[in-house]
Formats: C-alpha cells, sequence, structure tokens
C-alpha cells in the first residue's frame, strides 16, 4: 500500500513489483516487500488484489476525459418464463429460450443465417438487433448520424416486428446521449478506423458451453463473427486490433478465464504511446476497446468457459479495469450479449432504455 501511495497507481506498482522479481529471478525479499512472502508470488493475482483495495469500483468511470458506453438487452422475467423453462434446466435457460426464439426467425426477414455448429438460424438478442439496426441505417445513408436513442427504438422494433415487444434494450454511459451532440452518436462510441487517432482494440467473445447440456447456447459464435465481420468492413478496423475468443472445436484460443484476463489487458494497454485529451462533447475522438461478450451471465458476473472451476469475472473487476487503464482520450464500448447483462457498469452515471 506504500508503493502504491508513492506511485500514484495500484498498476504501477504491480509493475515495481514484477520488474523487482524478473531483475532478481526470485521471490523479493520480506525485508523489502513484507507480507508477499506469505504466499507464492502472483503479479496478475497481486495487481487485481491492489485494484480491489485501493480502486472503489465508480472511480472515474464517468470522468469528463473519456467515454464509456455499455450496450445490454434483456428480457423480462415474464416475457421468459411463457417459454416454461424448468429449474432443472440450468440457471438461465428461461431466458435464453426467448433467445432460442429469436435464433428461429425467418433468416430472409432479419439476415440471420447459418448456425451455432449445427446449421441452426442464430443469434442473440442484443447482437443481431444491433447489427440489423446499423445496418439498417447504413443503407438509409444515416449511419453517421445515427443517434445512440435512435439506435435503442431501431433495436426495439427488430425483436417487437417478430413478436417480443416486452424486450428492454438499455445502454449505461458515461455522458448523457439523451442531449444532442456528438457524445450522443453511436459513430462515438463505435468509430471508423480513420477517425481514431491510434488503432482501435476489439476483444470478441462467444461461448456456446458445448458438452454441458444445461448451459448450452445457440449463436454465440455467429455473433462474434457478424460483429467481426461488420468492424472490419463496415468500420475498417485493421485485421491486427482484433481477438476473438470461442469454444469453438476449431477455435485457436479458448475464453478461458486466464486467456480472458489477459486478453482485456491487452485490450488496454497503451503502448501505441499517449493520446491526446478528448473533450467528447466536442466530438474529437481519440481511440476505442471494444468489448464484446455472447455467453452466460449472472448479477454482476460474466462467465468464462472454465468458471465452474476458475470462478466467473466480476462486475467490480471489470470496472476496476476500465478506471485504472482505459487511457485518457479514449472510448470504451460493451455489447454484452448475456443474461442480467443490464447489471454490469451501474456505476455509471447514465441510463437510457427502451421498451414497449
Amino acid at each position: 500500500l506504500a508503493q502504491v501511495q508513492r506511485l500514484g497507481s495500484p498498476l504501477a506498482a504491480a509493475q515495481r513489483f514484477a520488474s523487482y522479481y524478473s531483475t532478481h529471478g526470485r521471490r523479493p525479499t520480506a525485508a523489502r516487500w513484507g507480507c508477499l512472502m506469505q504466499a507464492p508470488f502472483d503479479v496478475r493475482a497481486l495487481q487485481q488484489g491492489l485494484l480491489r483495495c485501493c480502486l472503489p469500483s465508480h472511480l472515474d468511470l464517468n470522468s469528463q476525459h473519456r467515454a464509456i458506453f455499455v450496450l445490454a438487452a434483456h428480457a423480462p422475467d415474464d416475457e421468459a418464463s411463457r417459454f416454461g423453462a424448468s429449474d432443472d434446466e440450468g440457471p438461465y435457460s428461461a431466458v435464453w429460450s426467448l433467445v432460442a426464439q429469436l435464433a428461429d426467425l425467418p433468416a430472409a426477414r432479419l439476415g440471420w443465417g447459418g448456425g451455432c455448429g449445427g446449421g441452426r438460424s442464430k443469434g442473440g438478442l442484443c447482437t443481431q438487433s444491433f447489427l440489423h439496426a446499423v445496418r439498417g441505417s447504413a443503407r438509409a445513408g444515416s449511419d453517421g448520424s445515427l443517434s445512440c436513442a435512435d439506435l435503442l427504438q431501431a433495436m426495439h422494433r427488430v425483436v417487437a416486428e417478430n413478436g417480443y415487444p416486452e424486450a428492454v434494450m438499455s445502454l449505461r454511459s458515461s455522458v448523457d446521449v439523451r442531449r444532442k451532440g456528438p457524445a450522443s452518436l453511436v459513430s462515438t462510441a463505435l468509430p471508423t478506423a480513420s477517425e481514431c487517432q491510434s488503432p482501435p482494440r476489439a476483444l470478441l467473445v462467444g461461448i456456446c458451453y458445448k458438452g454441458v447440456p444445461s448451459w448450452e447456447l445457440e449463436g454465440a459464435w455467429n455473433d462474434v463473427h457478424d460483429m467481426e465481420a461488420w468492424l472490419l468492413t463496415r468500420l475498417q478496423w485493421p485485421a491486427s486490433s482484433l481477438r476473438t475468443l470461442t469454444d469453438e472445436p476449431n477455435g485457436r484460443d479458448r475464453p478461458c478465464r486466464s486467456t480472458l484476463l489477459e486478453c482485456l489487458d491487452w485490450l488496454f494497454d497503451d503502448s501505441d504511446g499517449e493520446t491526446q485529451p478528448w473533450d467528447c462533447c466536442a466530438g474529437s475522438g481519440g481511440s476505442c476497446r471494444l468489448l464484446h461478450f455472447c455467453g452466460h451471465g449472472d448479477r454482476g458476473q460474466l462467465f468464462p468457459l472454465d468458471w465452474q472451476r476458475e470462478g466467473p469475472i466480476e462486475d467490480a473487476q471489470l470496472a476496476q479495469l476500465v478506471a485504472a487503464r482505459l487511457p485518457r482520450g479514449d472510448t470504451f464500448t460493451c455489447v454484452l450479449d448475456c443474461c442480467e447483462s443490464s447489471s454490469l457498469f451501474r456505476g455509471l452515471a447514465f441510463q437510457v432504455q427502451r421498451c414497449e
């Protein structure tokens, strides 16, 4: 804690510990680092522990020098219960049965083709309605002026027209998107590559939990691949700026908890250099960091592939990471396709919802 106070941040202190350890090739001595002798030296555990102890989850999420947007969609409990999922089918099958119904909508209407390993039509409620809305705006030639409020309305219209008007679209943010101006535009939350002062980055995670019958999902893989294609073609983000984690049989990187945390470190790495301070209301931009998660979630938790052994990723951990690591002048956008997605990042100052 003394090192945190002297160096100014938990991250700097953790990096200092790591530097000392690698230089001396052994665990830091008790005289120098005291309590570290009480347990095996683990830089990641130390960093997360320092963040948890020293940085409240709400701290700096609403900084005027950065913008944060969290897009989510969910079905109310009464809507999910219409599909009659029983308790022995898994803790989240009720809500995901609604998504399964959406996944079987005619592909010709929504452009949702293919399947999650088995040829079924695809899609998560949030991802597919989002992509349908932004593609429709692009075809109309108004994608550059599409507001976040209009996006939520268009997303809700997609699912409502297909029989699910009770679905709720929500956007949490650190800026008031209800006010007209650059900060209210979708192009601020997800800019093109040419609008970024440094290369954007995206971490796309799709988990179908195959082999666990009560947890298996249809469409998560398709969601991340569709998002990836949209980022590459429409926003012109470079392929080197994207990392995709799926539990597909031929997937290169598995979405285990340790891999997810390593990729989150990469997502917020500032090795591209300092960006200029960003006045989000003036519309000048630095870069963008996107987290897209398609899988299971619970109140304030995201479940990696190995969650039963390693545990979930907590909302507080994500919020602390964003607060500590998002570079000044950058934008962080999060698209969540999981149960209880609207329960994450509650420390953000503003929320807009679109429902029936």
